[in-house]
């Protein structure tokens, strides 16, 4: 089981959406505590690798919004870096 950590800036970003688009928020949140218990969250259907990145990054699609964030294998840690819209998401 990975553990889920969210920094600051994601979630800044959550709270936006909540607030902007509630049901959005409410699929988000939901999937992240899904997520925690998931043994394997790369296999995820919704789950896609990042190229150009240095790190294990990774991407999931909940509806119109991605969540992007690093997988650290060694401790069982995945560190979501950005939750955003998916025409925002993938400026770095």
């Amino acid at each position: 089981m990975y553990q889920i950590t969210l920094t600051r800036n994601s979630i800044k970003e959550l709270k936006k959406i909540l607030k902007s688009n509630p049901f959005a928020g409410e699929q988000i949140k939901v999937f992240l505590l899904a997520l925690n218990d998931e043994p394997n969250p790369k296999a995820l259907l919704n789950a896609k690798k990042l190229k150009g990145y240095k790190k294990d990054m990774w991407r999931w699609r909940v509806g119109e919004y991605r969540i992007i964030a690093e997988i650290i294998e060694d401790q069982l840690i995945i560190e979501v870096i950005k939750i955003s819209n998916r025409s925002k998401a993938y400026k770095k």
